[in-house]
């Protein structure tokens, strides 16, 4: 149990969705979280190259490059007087709460569900095991009853309701091989195989 439980986890679909989710939850928040409690600084700095020529401008002298150098550093913070960003804050960190507890619950489930699956698994092979051995025993019954009648000990009705006994005990293998093999393909697809 311990081990298709590990694979379950590995490999389950539903789980893996699960934990996506709560990886996005929790990558809102954080994101949310840096953009609102601390403040957003942004710097550049940039360089020009500028010639001028005064001929253009109708004076004498002559042309003179200069260079022309700019840094720039922008803050921003939010301010909270309402309490509006916290609450904000508040609820995503909530959402990411209930993702990881949602996440909890789909574990569980799968446990439950494999644990039960494996029971249910072992009680009809079970169930299976115990028929054949119900109509070997039935089929020897049946030998001995037809031994009898022809020695005169038994009536030929007793053969008739023992083979229908049989038969009816004989019906009910395939609806039990269909179970176990329903059962198998359900441990198959909760393991993720």
């Amino acid at each position: 149990l311990t081990e298709l439980i590990a694979q379950a986890e590995q490999d389950n679909p539903t789980l893996a969705q699960a934990k996506a989710t709560l990886r996005q939850a929790q990558e809102i928040y954080a994101a949310k979280s840096g953009e609102t409690v601390y403040p957003q600084v942004d710097g550049g700095l940039g360089a020009l190259r500028k010639r001028t020529n005064p001929s253009a401008q109708g004076q004498s002298s002559e042309a003179s490059e200069f260079s022309l150098y700019n840094a720039t550093i922008d803050v921003q913070y939010q301010l909270d007087l309402a309490g509006g960003n916290r609450r904000t804050l508040e609820a995503l960190a909530a959402r990411a709460e209930y993702q990881r507890y949602e996440l909890e619950a789909a574990r569980l489930t799968l446990a439950v569900n494999i644990v039960t699956t494996v029971i249910t698994q072992a009680r009809i092979a079970g169930q299976i095991q115990a028929t054949n051995a119900i109509l070997g025993a039935m089929d020897e019954q049946l030998r001995i009853t037809q031994q009898r009648v022809r020695l005169g000990q038994a009536a030929p009705y007793e053969v008739l309701a023992l083979q229908t006994e049989v038969e009816q005990t004989r019906a009910e293998m395939p609806a039990l091989r269909k179970q176990l093999q329903q059962n198998e393909h359900l441990l198959a697809v909760l393991v993720g195989q």
